[in-house]
């Protein structure tokens, strides 16, 4: 069992994997609160809280890249009662793993440092999430439904974008019960332009969501292709998607 504890907001907190999936507690020597589950086929979770003692649980995990990914999920209040959706650090299946934090938020970030390399010799990377400007998750951004009775591949594909300096964070996914990351970018960069293909079966519905996190104010646009593959064939459409983030 692999965990990590703090002692924050009056309470002694701790994330550890059982099973294969993060769960986290907390215990204020009297009552010892129920199990939240976080993510299934994650390891090796570090908890921290930023200044305003919200919780930050991160892990490796994300199984379509064999060599996993950092992702993390940030509480919806103090308590906490809950989490919000998983955030992915990484996108790039280049072997990013034990994830480790500062205890402790302060100069308003959350700061991180994981390993990084498939074969040696490895890196040690480092990062830090801002308290940002403006920070929310969008889960129903847009919603397209297969109504030809047939079966297709979609993803999505950024060409040009405009401001994209001031985004600490702004992930793209499809989604329609689990998450496909499809465009990411992460400190003012892209980690990922080009989604994988995701099965559109005959009468699908799928959502588009996303996570933004922004540096400063202003305005930054994500020109982006919605590409629709004709399955065992080479012919796919490209629709045109403008995200704009104020």
């Amino acid at each position: 069992m692999m965990h990590s504890a703090v002692d924050s907001n009056g309470k002694y907190r701790v994330v550890y994997c059982e099973s294969g999936t993060a769960k986290y507690r907390d215990w204020d020597e009297a009552t010892l609160s129920s199990p939240i589950s976080l993510a299934t086929v994650s390891n090796y979770p570090s908890l921290t809280y930023d200044s305003d003692n919200y919780l930050y649980v991160f892990y490796e995990t994300n199984v379509a890249n064999s060599n996993y990914d950092i992702r993390y999920q940030k509480s919806a209040d103090t308590t906490p009662t809950s989490f919000d959706s998983a955030v992915s650090v990484t996108n790039d299946n280049l072997g990013n793993e034990y994830v480790n934090t500062k205890i402790g938020g302060d100069n308003n970030r959350v700061e991180l440092v994981w390993t990084c390399g498939t074969g040696g010799p490895y890196q040690v990377k480092y990062y830090y999430i801002s308290k940002s400007m403006g920070q929310g998750d969008f889960n129903y951004v847009l919603k397209f439904v297969e109504k030809d009775g047939s079966n297709w591949k979609v993803r999505l594909k950024a060409y040009d974008d405009s401001g994209i300096t001031r985004l600490d964070n702004c992930s793209i996914y499809v989604y329609n019960g689990s998450n496909s990351t499809q465009i990411v970018i992460f400190n003012k960069a892209y980690q990922n332009q080009t989604g994988p293909w995701y099965d559109l079966a005959a009468s699908d519905t799928e959502y588009i969501w996303m996570h933004v996190e922004t540096s400063n104010p202003g305005t930054s646009a994500v020109y982006v292709y919605l590409e629709i593959l004709v399955p065992n064939t080479t012919v796919y459409a490209r629709y045109i998607i403008k995200f704009k983030i104020n």
